[in-house]
């Protein structure tokens, strides 16, 4: 019997974008980047994951995550040099 052990859906830098249904009023598309896995909250992985146009992190579970497009990160300036950090 072979066991599957499940991990992340993303990794530190991955680009994410907050699920509108997830309860986050965003003034607009926000493209974020992984900075931090953090440990399972019961069966749901958490992140902290931050923007360029945000001064401080935000901590979300997986559910609320969506995959960016990189296409739409570039046309918002995502891609500068920034620390990045594993737990």
């Amino acid at each position: 019997m072979t066991t599957v052990t499940i991990g992340h859906l993303y990794q530190v830098g991955d680009l994410v974008a907050l699920d509108s249904r997830a309860g986050y009023f965003l003034k607009s598309d926000a493209a974020f980047t992984v900075v931090a896995q953090l440990p399972a909250l019961g069966s749901d992985f958490q992140y902290r994951i931050k923007s360029i146009g945000e001064p401080y992190e935000r901590m979300v579970l997986e559910h609320q995550l969506t995959r960016a497009s990189p296409r739409d990160a570039a046309v918002r300036g995502f891609f500068k040099d920034r620390d990045v950090q594993t737990i």
